[in-house]
Protein backbone atom coordinates (compact mmCIF):
# COMPACT_ATOMS: atom_id res chain seq x y z
CA UNK A 1 0.00 0.00 0.00
CA UNK A 2 1.45 3.25 -1.34
CA UNK A 3 1.44 4.89 2.02
CA UNK A 4 1.29 8.67 -0.12
CA UNK A 5 -2.27 8.02 -1.97
CA UNK A 6 -4.90 9.65 -0.23
CA UNK A 7 -7.12 6.68 -0.04
CA UNK A 8 -4.29 5.09 1.96
CA UNK A 9 -3.90 7.80 3.95
CA UNK A 10 -7.66 7.43 4.99
CA UNK A 11 -8.13 4.16 5.49
CA UNK A 12 -5.12 4.47 8.06
CA UNK A 13 -6.83 7.01 10.14
CA UNK A 14 -9.68 4.71 10.09
CA UNK A 15 -8.51 1.30 10.55
CA UNK A 16 -4.98 1.28 11.57
CA UNK A 17 -3.43 4.92 13.11
CA UNK A 18 -0.72 2.48 15.26
CA UNK A 19 0.02 -0.37 12.54
CA UNK A 20 -0.19 -1.48 8.75
CA UNK A 21 -2.23 -2.62 6.42
CA UNK A 22 -1.02 -6.48 7.14
CA UNK A 23 -1.01 -6.60 10.87
CA UNK A 24 -5.16 -4.12 10.36
CA UNK A 25 -8.34 -5.36 12.27
CA UNK A 26 -11.59 -5.17 10.70
CA UNK A 27 -12.40 -2.35 13.16
CA UNK A 28 -15.97 -0.75 14.32
CA UNK A 29 -18.40 -1.10 12.18
CA UNK A 30 -16.32 -1.54 9.00
CA UNK A 31 -17.46 -0.36 5.20
CA UNK A 32 -18.38 -2.70 2.42
CA UNK A 33 -14.83 -1.80 1.21
CA UNK A 34 -12.57 -2.59 3.52
CA UNK A 35 -14.05 -5.93 4.36
CA UNK A 36 -13.03 -6.68 0.84
CA UNK A 37 -9.76 -5.65 1.22
CA UNK A 38 -9.15 -7.41 4.36
CA UNK A 39 -10.93 -10.63 2.26
CA UNK A 40 -8.45 -10.51 -0.17
CA UNK A 41 -5.53 -9.92 1.99
CA UNK A 42 -3.96 -13.00 2.27
CA UNK A 43 -2.96 -12.90 -1.48
CA UNK A 44 -0.82 -9.84 -0.70
CA UNK A 45 0.62 -11.91 2.54
CA UNK A 46 1.00 -14.65 0.53
CA UNK A 47 3.75 -12.92 -2.26
CA UNK A 48 5.42 -10.48 -0.07
CA UNK A 49 8.40 -10.57 1.67
CA UNK A 50 10.74 -8.12 3.45
CA UNK A 51 13.81 -6.30 1.60
CA UNK A 52 16.72 -6.07 4.09
CA UNK A 53 17.87 -2.81 5.11
CA UNK A 54 18.66 -2.54 8.61
CA UNK A 55 17.28 -5.74 9.38
CA UNK A 56 16.23 -4.45 12.58
CA UNK A 57 12.73 -5.15 11.45
CA UNK A 58 12.75 -8.85 10.72
CA UNK A 59 12.84 -11.34 12.54
CA UNK A 60 14.84 -14.18 11.25
CA UNK A 61 12.40 -17.17 12.20
CA UNK A 62 9.15 -15.89 12.07
CA UNK A 63 8.83 -12.85 9.17
CA UNK A 64 8.95 -13.89 5.55
CA UNK A 65 12.71 -12.19 3.92
CA UNK A 66 14.50 -15.14 2.20
CA UNK A 67 13.73 -14.96 -1.69
CA UNK A 68 12.36 -18.38 -2.02
CA UNK A 69 8.59 -19.06 -2.26
CA UNK A 70 6.65 -20.11 -0.53
CA UNK A 71 7.55 -19.72 2.30
CA UNK A 72 9.98 -17.04 2.40
CA UNK A 73 10.98 -18.42 5.89
CA UNK A 74 14.57 -20.31 6.38
CA UNK A 75 14.20 -24.43 6.35
CA UNK A 76 16.97 -24.72 9.19
CA UNK A 77 15.38 -25.75 12.09
CA UNK A 78 14.98 -22.68 14.67
CA UNK A 79 17.93 -22.76 17.15
CA UNK A 80 16.75 -22.95 20.93
CA UNK A 81 19.78 -20.97 21.88
CA UNK A 82 19.02 -18.31 19.43
CA UNK A 83 15.36 -17.86 18.93
CA UNK A 84 14.54 -14.40 18.76
CA UNK A 85 17.61 -13.75 15.93
CA UNK A 86 17.08 -10.70 13.86
CA UNK A 87 18.53 -10.15 10.68
CA UNK A 88 20.69 -7.23 11.26
CA UNK A 89 22.40 -9.39 13.96
CA UNK A 90 23.21 -11.34 10.80
CA UNK A 91 25.13 -8.09 8.63
CA UNK A 92 28.92 -7.34 9.24
CA UNK A 93 27.78 -3.55 9.95
CA UNK A 94 30.80 -1.62 9.37
CA UNK A 95 31.48 -3.36 5.93
CA UNK A 96 27.87 -3.53 4.89
CA UNK A 97 27.59 -7.17 4.14
CA UNK A 98 26.81 -10.57 5.24
CA UNK A 99 28.42 -12.11 8.28
CA UNK A 100 29.70 -15.23 5.90
CA UNK A 101 31.03 -16.72 9.09
CA UNK A 102 28.02 -16.56 11.46
CA UNK A 103 25.53 -17.74 8.78
CA UNK A 104 27.10 -20.71 8.42
CA UNK A 105 27.03 -21.88 11.58
CA UNK A 106 23.24 -20.79 12.12
CA UNK A 107 21.97 -22.18 8.89
CA UNK A 108 21.89 -25.10 6.59
CA UNK A 109 23.75 -25.10 3.53
CA UNK A 110 20.82 -24.07 1.10
CA UNK A 111 19.76 -21.33 3.83
CA UNK A 112 23.44 -19.72 3.91
CA UNK A 113 24.00 -19.63 0.16
CA UNK A 114 20.86 -17.82 -0.39
CA UNK A 115 20.91 -15.78 2.62
CA UNK A 116 24.67 -14.21 1.28
CA UNK A 117 23.43 -14.12 -2.34
CA UNK A 118 20.77 -11.46 -1.28
CA UNK A 119 22.08 -7.99 -1.80
CA UNK A 120 23.02 -5.05 0.57
CA UNK A 121 23.05 -1.98 -0.03
CA UNK A 122 26.13 -0.02 0.78
CA UNK A 123 23.76 2.54 2.16
CA UNK A 124 22.14 2.47 5.48
CA UNK A 125 17.83 1.76 4.23
CA UNK A 126 14.83 0.74 6.03
CA UNK A 127 13.58 -2.64 5.95
CA UNK A 128 10.91 -2.54 3.62
CA UNK A 129 7.86 -4.88 1.68
CA UNK A 130 8.39 -5.64 -1.95
CA UNK A 131 6.11 -8.50 -3.70
CA UNK A 132 8.28 -10.86 -4.74
CA UNK A 133 6.69 -12.08 -8.36
CA UNK A 134 7.05 -8.51 -10.18
CA UNK A 135 11.17 -7.03 -10.67
CA UNK A 136 9.96 -3.73 -9.33
CA UNK A 137 8.68 -5.08 -6.07
CA UNK A 138 5.37 -3.50 -6.68
CA UNK A 139 2.28 -5.75 -6.46
CA UNK A 140 -0.32 -5.70 -9.31
CA UNK A 141 -3.66 -8.22 -9.96
CA UNK A 142 -1.57 -9.28 -13.27
CA UNK A 143 1.75 -10.52 -10.96
CA UNK A 144 -1.09 -12.52 -8.59
CA UNK A 145 -1.28 -14.98 -11.08
CA UNK A 146 2.09 -16.33 -10.23
CA UNK A 147 1.83 -17.24 -7.24
CA UNK A 148 2.17 -20.61 -6.90
CA UNK A 149 -1.05 -22.74 -6.80
CA UNK A 150 0.19 -24.86 -3.34
CA UNK A 151 0.58 -21.07 -1.55
CA UNK A 152 -3.54 -20.49 -2.15
CA UNK A 153 -4.13 -23.93 -1.70
CA UNK A 154 -2.94 -23.48 2.01
CA UNK A 155 -4.16 -20.10 2.61
CA UNK A 156 -7.88 -19.93 4.49
CA UNK A 157 -8.77 -22.55 1.31
CA UNK A 158 -8.12 -19.73 -1.35
CA UNK A 159 -9.09 -21.20 -4.48
CA UNK A 160 -12.48 -20.46 -5.37
CA UNK A 161 -14.23 -23.47 -5.23
CA UNK A 162 -18.03 -23.26 -5.15
CA UNK A 163 -17.66 -24.93 -1.53
CA UNK A 164 -15.57 -22.21 -0.61
CA UNK A 165 -17.49 -19.51 -2.27
CA UNK A 166 -20.36 -20.68 -0.28
CA UNK A 167 -18.65 -20.67 2.90
CA UNK A 168 -17.68 -16.96 2.09
CA UNK A 169 -21.39 -16.43 1.86
CA UNK A 170 -21.16 -16.29 -1.72
CA UNK A 171 -24.89 -17.93 -2.50
CA UNK A 172 -23.74 -20.47 -5.65
CA UNK A 173 -24.56 -24.02 -6.94
CA UNK A 174 -22.64 -26.29 -4.28
CA UNK A 175 -22.34 -29.00 -6.85
CA UNK A 176 -18.70 -29.40 -9.23
CA UNK A 177 -19.13 -27.15 -11.86
CA UNK A 178 -17.82 -30.32 -14.60
CA UNK A 179 -20.02 -33.21 -12.52
CA UNK A 180 -22.50 -31.93 -11.35
CA UNK A 181 -22.81 -34.59 -8.36
CA UNK A 182 -20.67 -33.99 -5.48
CA UNK A 183 -19.58 -30.97 -3.31
CA UNK A 184 -16.50 -28.93 -5.93
CA UNK A 185 -13.90 -28.91 -3.02
CA UNK A 186 -9.96 -28.82 -4.02
CA UNK A 187 -9.60 -32.63 -3.95
CA UNK A 188 -12.52 -33.04 -5.71
CA UNK A 189 -11.65 -30.90 -8.53
CA UNK A 190 -7.93 -32.33 -8.67
CA UNK A 191 -8.63 -35.75 -7.47
CA UNK A 192 -11.76 -36.98 -7.28
CA UNK A 193 -13.76 -35.51 -9.89
CA UNK A 194 -14.46 -38.26 -12.66
CA UNK A 195 -12.78 -35.25 -14.89
CA UNK A 196 -9.68 -35.57 -13.10
CA UNK A 197 -9.55 -39.36 -12.13
CA UNK A 198 -9.37 -39.74 -16.24
CA UNK A 199 -7.08 -37.54 -16.73
CA UNK A 200 -4.32 -39.17 -14.26
CA UNK A 201 -4.91 -42.26 -15.83
CA UNK A 202 -4.22 -40.31 -19.23
CA UNK A 203 -0.94 -39.26 -17.25
CA UNK A 204 0.68 -42.46 -16.61
CA UNK A 205 1.51 -41.31 -13.58
CA UNK A 206 1.13 -44.04 -10.88
CA UNK A 207 -2.26 -44.03 -9.33
CA UNK A 208 -0.91 -45.33 -5.95
CA UNK A 209 1.25 -42.39 -5.56
CA UNK A 210 -1.22 -39.58 -6.80
CA UNK A 211 -4.38 -40.91 -4.72
CA UNK A 212 -2.75 -40.55 -1.75
CA UNK A 213 -4.70 -37.53 -0.52
CA UNK A 214 -5.36 -37.77 3.30
CA UNK A 215 -5.06 -34.44 5.08
CA UNK A 216 -5.10 -31.31 3.05
CA UNK A 217 -3.69 -29.93 -0.02
CA UNK A 218 -0.28 -28.85 0.59
CA UNK A 219 -0.34 -32.49 2.80
CA UNK A 220 -1.23 -33.97 -0.38
CA UNK A 221 1.58 -32.22 -2.95
CA UNK A 222 4.46 -33.19 -0.62
CA UNK A 223 3.56 -36.84 -0.03
CA UNK A 224 3.72 -37.00 -3.98
CA UNK A 225 6.77 -35.40 -3.89
CA UNK A 226 8.43 -37.81 -1.80
CA UNK A 227 7.61 -40.90 -4.13
CA UNK A 228 8.46 -39.04 -8.02
CA UNK A 229 11.12 -38.12 -9.60
CA UNK A 230 11.99 -34.52 -11.07
CA UNK A 231 9.90 -34.94 -14.09
CA UNK A 232 7.62 -36.89 -12.70
CA UNK A 233 6.64 -34.14 -10.28
CA UNK A 234 6.74 -31.53 -12.64
CA UNK A 235 3.99 -33.20 -14.47
CA UNK A 236 1.97 -33.72 -11.92
CA UNK A 237 2.00 -30.08 -10.96
CA UNK A 238 1.21 -28.79 -14.25
CA UNK A 239 -1.36 -31.28 -14.42
CA UNK A 240 -2.53 -29.43 -11.11
CA UNK A 241 -2.73 -26.23 -13.08
CA UNK A 242 -4.25 -27.31 -16.19
CA UNK A 243 -7.51 -29.24 -14.55
CA UNK A 244 -7.80 -26.38 -12.21
CA UNK A 245 -7.60 -23.68 -15.70
CA UNK A 246 -10.29 -26.43 -17.19
CA UNK A 247 -12.54 -26.03 -14.78
CA UNK A 248 -12.58 -21.84 -14.81
CA UNK A 249 -12.54 -21.87 -18.73
CA UNK A 250 -15.57 -24.17 -18.29
CA UNK A 251 -16.86 -21.71 -15.33
CA UNK A 252 -16.21 -18.51 -17.30
CA UNK A 253 -16.00 -19.23 -20.98
CA UNK A 254 -18.28 -22.18 -21.28
CA UNK A 255 -15.65 -24.01 -22.94
CA UNK A 256 -15.34 -27.79 -22.30
CA UNK A 257 -12.03 -29.39 -22.83
CA UNK A 258 -11.59 -33.29 -22.60
CA UNK A 259 -9.17 -35.34 -20.18
CA UNK A 260 -7.31 -35.95 -22.86
CA UNK A 261 -6.33 -32.44 -24.20
CA UNK A 262 -5.17 -31.59 -20.82
CA UNK A 263 -2.97 -34.13 -20.80
CA UNK A 264 -1.50 -32.88 -24.13
CA UNK A 265 -1.66 -29.74 -22.90
CA UNK A 266 0.26 -30.41 -19.90
CA UNK A 267 2.79 -32.71 -21.91
CA UNK A 268 3.15 -29.62 -24.49
CA UNK A 269 3.88 -26.86 -21.62
CA UNK A 270 6.45 -29.52 -20.37
CA UNK A 271 8.23 -30.06 -23.08
CA UNK A 272 8.48 -26.55 -24.35
CA UNK A 273 9.99 -25.48 -21.02
CA UNK A 274 12.93 -28.07 -21.23
CA UNK A 275 13.70 -26.88 -25.15
CA UNK A 276 13.62 -23.15 -23.71
CA UNK A 277 16.28 -24.02 -20.99
CA UNK A 278 18.11 -26.39 -23.35
CA UNK A 279 18.32 -23.90 -25.76
CA UNK A 280 20.56 -20.83 -24.42
CA UNK A 281 21.21 -18.33 -26.73
CA UNK A 282 24.76 -16.74 -27.21
CA UNK A 283 25.36 -14.68 -23.98
CA UNK A 284 28.02 -11.77 -26.12
CA UNK A 285 27.31 -10.48 -29.94
CA UNK A 286 30.16 -11.82 -32.49
CA UNK A 287 31.69 -9.17 -32.55
CA UNK A 288 32.24 -5.87 -30.36
CA UNK A 289 34.41 -2.95 -30.90
CA UNK A 290 34.94 -0.66 -28.41
CA UNK A 291 34.25 3.04 -29.36
CA UNK A 292 36.23 5.86 -27.80
CA UNK A 293 34.85 8.42 -25.54
CA UNK A 294 35.00 12.29 -26.12
CA UNK A 295 38.71 14.11 -25.71
CA UNK A 296 39.52 14.45 -22.28
CA UNK A 297 37.12 11.95 -20.97
CA UNK A 298 37.97 8.10 -19.82
CA UNK A 299 35.47 5.24 -20.24
CA UNK A 300 34.99 2.35 -18.00
CA UNK A 301 33.45 -1.00 -19.09
CA UNK A 302 31.80 -3.72 -16.98
CA UNK A 303 30.36 -6.76 -17.10
CA UNK A 304 29.66 -9.73 -14.73
CA UNK A 305 29.26 -13.73 -15.61
CA UNK A 306 28.02 -16.38 -13.86
CA UNK A 307 29.22 -19.57 -13.73
CA UNK A 308 29.15 -22.99 -11.32
CA UNK A 309 31.90 -21.18 -8.69
CA UNK A 310 29.73 -17.93 -7.94
CA UNK A 311 29.75 -14.48 -10.31
CA UNK A 312 32.75 -12.57 -11.53
CA UNK A 313 32.69 -9.18 -12.46
CA UNK A 314 35.21 -7.04 -14.20
CA UNK A 315 36.17 -3.59 -15.18
CA UNK A 316 38.67 -1.61 -17.23
CA UNK A 317 38.99 1.77 -17.90
CA UNK A 318 40.66 3.34 -20.92
CA UNK A 319 40.98 6.94 -21.61
CA UNK A 320 40.12 8.49 -25.12
CA UNK A 321 43.47 7.16 -26.72
CA UNK A 322 42.27 3.70 -25.94
CA UNK A 323 45.03 3.69 -23.22
CA UNK A 324 44.38 0.94 -20.25
CA UNK A 325 44.52 3.58 -17.43
CA UNK A 326 43.19 0.52 -14.56
CA UNK A 327 41.04 -2.29 -14.34
CA UNK A 328 39.69 -5.13 -11.11
CA UNK A 329 37.70 -7.88 -11.25
CA UNK A 330 36.04 -9.49 -8.29
CA UNK A 331 34.14 -13.25 -7.31
CA UNK A 332 31.31 -13.41 -5.50
CA UNK A 333 31.06 -16.74 -4.76
CA UNK A 334 27.41 -16.87 -3.53
CA UNK A 335 25.46 -15.01 -6.28
CA UNK A 336 23.69 -17.04 -9.02
CA UNK A 337 21.67 -14.68 -10.12
CA UNK A 338 22.86 -12.68 -13.17
CA UNK A 339 20.94 -9.17 -13.00
CA UNK A 340 22.20 -9.09 -9.40
CA UNK A 341 25.86 -9.64 -10.65
CA UNK A 342 25.15 -7.03 -13.16
CA UNK A 343 23.82 -4.70 -10.49
CA UNK A 344 27.11 -5.71 -8.64
CA UNK A 345 29.11 -4.93 -11.61
CA UNK A 346 27.79 -1.40 -12.58
CA UNK A 347 28.01 -0.43 -8.68
CA UNK A 348 31.18 -1.07 -8.37
CA UNK A 349 32.10 0.85 -12.04
CA UNK A 350 29.85 4.01 -10.13
CA UNK A 351 32.12 3.16 -6.83
CA UNK A 352 35.43 3.39 -9.40
CA UNK A 353 34.07 6.47 -11.22
CA UNK A 354 33.45 8.74 -8.11
CA UNK A 355 37.68 7.64 -7.41
CA UNK A 356 38.74 9.45 -10.60
CA UNK A 357 38.49 13.31 -10.50
CA UNK A 358 38.60 16.12 -12.77
CA UNK A 359 37.98 13.90 -15.46
CA UNK A 360 34.45 13.10 -17.39
CA UNK A 361 33.46 9.36 -17.27
CA UNK A 362 31.32 7.23 -19.38
CA UNK A 363 30.31 3.95 -18.45
CA UNK A 364 28.86 1.44 -20.68
CA UNK A 365 27.67 -2.29 -19.36
CA UNK A 366 27.09 -5.25 -21.93
CA UNK A 367 24.28 -7.00 -20.48
CA UNK A 368 21.62 -8.84 -22.62
CA UNK A 369 19.15 -8.20 -19.77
Amino acid sequence: MNPDLLISRILKARYFPKGDFLSAKSGYNPSYSWRSLLEARFIIKAGSRWRVGYGSNIRVWKDPWLPRPTTFLPITPQSLFLPDLWVSDLLDKDNRCWNSELIEGIFCLEDSNLIKSIPVSNLAIPDFRVWHFNKKGEFSVKSASHIPLSSLMGKKEALPTTSNLNRRQCRVEPHCSTCGWESETVKHVLLDCNFARQAWALSHLPWKVICSWSQGALEWIAEVRKSLDHDQFNSFVIICWQLWGRRNRFVMENTLSSPLDCVRAADLLLHDFHNVVATRPSSLPKELHWQAPIEGAVKINFDAAISNKGCGIGLITRDWKGQCIGWCSNLYPDVQDPEHGEALAARSAVELCCKIHGSYALLKGIALL
